[in-house]
């Protein structure tokens, strides 16, 4: 079950802001946000930047390819936070990410800098942050709801 909804994600996004569970200096009162706080360089093996395509395992950058920047997403190790799943209730797709930026931090340059991307235009339940929302029975009305075609809903 894939939800489509900018609004909502944004409405999730603010949420999770406003909750604490997720920060941006965005919604601060003294905009704008402040610059990075590691220090610029014109190193290539510090300011290069990578985005793997899908991976059945995790992304671990090889030797030869120090970068400095790493962004991967939720398709990043599919096999590992597909593997206990038996449908997408259960999957552990930011729990994954999140092991795999260390294993990535350990494995390859130590000032490589680590994103994970989450996109803000389809929520997925394959998400943990994404699905906890989508069920919350409080936050039914953020969704487009899919019908019948007598508005009946579907799932």
């Amino acid at each position: 079950k894939t939800m489509v909804s900018l609004f909502s994600l944004i409405i999730i996004e603010i949420s999770m802001v406003l909750s604490k569970e997720w920060y941006t200096c965005a919604l601060d009162n003294d905009p704008p946000c402040p610059p990075p706080k590691w220090e610029v360089t014109y190193n290539l093996t510090l300011s290069t930047i990578c985005n793997p395509g899908k991976t059945e395992s995790y992304f671990i950058p090889p030797p030869n390819k120090p970068w400095g920047f790493i962004s991967i997403d939720w398709t990043i190790a599919s096999s590992i936070w597909k593997e206990n799943s038996s449908n997408h209730n259960d999957s552990t797709v930011e729990a994954t990410s999140i092991t795999g930026c260390q294993l990535i931090k350990n494995s390859s340059n130590p000032n490589t800098k680590c994103l994970i991307y989450h996109n803000m235009e389809v929520a997925l339940q394959v998400i943990e942050s994404q699905r906890k929302v989508m069920y919350d029975p409080t936050k039914t009305d953020w969704w487009l709801q899919y019908t019948d075609g007598r508005g009946n809903k579907n799932g």
